[in-house]
């Protein structure tokens, strides 16, 4: 009796497992046919219970999976466990990504095949749609012109795009790529860079930072961004940036020696040199200052007009001199300025226009003295007319 009602609970808790599974299950005998199903097969496949109980299991699969669903089979009757992957078909012609395993059980001392099968569909899908995502991200960052790559917490590559191994493959750094530590990939890096990045990870914040760098006998001046990745909370990643600017810097440098060349020259020049725009005086040089007893910085800001002993000279000189810009490119006549202490000077006053397709961009000027203006009184005393 005690055996019995052991028995009997057993079947009871065999059958309710069997009711109540999430999972497909089915019950084949050893020609395939479909003795036992659930409802999660009947909700699967979309066949109720007892039409599932009238087909063969080659009937729920695609035509083109017969012939491995013929080997498998075997082999599972043959008391080998299998577990794959399949697409089954339903009812309404459609189908469904499952993951399934099948086992030998006897029944009645008989092989029968025990199947358990689950949708994978909407996961598969997930998956395919998060590859999909992870390929368009990537080939986003290849296209980047400036190098990218991204570390962990231990400075390893995780990622790297394809300009950065451009760029390292110049510079004779080889082997970029995942896996590897930064420090092995850029030898040449100061200990700074890497307090940098331990910044980032520790305060979340991005940094932005311009270093130059000795590789191969050569100076290469980047621009670096530095660019947390949060992952609950806390940076798990950093993304870095990386734009070579060593021609920029080049040509900046470049420009800026060819300033100070000219500026010196400017400086040094027998003739007072200087810049205006809309006739309001910039930049002078100290020749002008010895010229018209002003320092620079009471020339600069000021308007022009302070240099005539009328209006009607200021007017007249602005007059002809650009009228003879608009001609010619330039501009050259003779006037005379009013010095700070009240003395009146001949000068020969000469402008340019820097850019003579836009006026605004201002006027280059020089002035030669001719000499000082004399007096009546002087003139008289001299018997020279004034």
């Amino acid at each position: 009796m005690a055996d019995r009602a052991k028995e009997q609970r057993l079947d009871e808790w065999g059958r309710a497992l069997f009711e109540t599974s999430r999972d497909a299950l089915i019950l084949a005998d050893g020609e395939a046919a479909i003795l036992e199903a659930n409802e999660a097969a009947a909700a699967l496949s979309g066949y109720p219970v007892e039409e599932l109980k009238s087909l063969l299991l080659p009937d729920l699969l695609d035509p083109g999976d017969l012939r491995a669903f013929e080997t498998l089979f075997q082999k599972i009757l043959s008391g080998r466990p299998f577990a794959s992957e399949a697409v089954i078909r339903t009812r309404d012609g459609g189908g469904r990504e499952v993951e399934f395993s099948g086992a030998r059980v006897l029944v009645g001392g008989e092989p029968h095949i025990h199947l358990r099968a689950r949708d994978i569909s909407e996961s598969a899908r997930t998956q395919e749609l998060i590859r999909e995502s992870e390929e368009r991200y990537r080939n986003t960052l290849n296209w980047l012109a400036d190098a990218l790559h991204v570390v962990d917490k231990d400075l390893r590559i995780v990622l790297a795009n394809r300009s950065l191994v451009q760029w390292c493959t110049e510079l004779g750094a080889h082997g970029v790529g995942p896996g590897k530590l930064l420090r092995e990939v850029f030898p040449f890096l100061s200990d700074g860079v890497f307090d940098e990045y331990r910044v980032v990870f520790k305060t979340g914040t991005p940094l932005v930072t311009q270093e130059t760098n000795w590789v191969q006998n050569r100076a290469v001046a980047t621009e670096t961004r530095k660019i947390p990745v949060l992952k609950g909370g806390e940076v798990s990643q950093v993304i870095t940036v990386i734009r070579d600017v060593s021609e920029r810097k080049r040509a900046e440098e470049a420009l800026e020696r060819s300033e100070a060349t000219l500026k010196s020259i400017f400086l040094a020049a027998p003739i007072a040199i200087g810049l205006v725009s809309n006739r309001i005086i910039g930049w002078t040089n100290e020749q002008m200052s010895a010229m018209t007893g002003y320092t620079r910085d009471e020339l600069a800001g000021s308007d022009a007009a302070m240099l005539y002993p009328s209006r009607e000279e200021y007017e007249r000189v602005g007059e002809s001199k650009y009228a003879q810009i608009r001609s010619h490119g330039k501009g050259t006549v003779r006037t005379r300025w009013k010095r700070k202490d009240g003395a009146l000077i001949e000068v020969l006053l000469s402008s340019s226009a820097i850019d003579p397709s836009d006026p605004s961009a201002g006027f280059i000027f020089t002035a030669s003295e001719l000499g000082e203006v004399e007096t009546p009184a002087e003139s008289k005393a001299s018997g020279i007319p004034s």
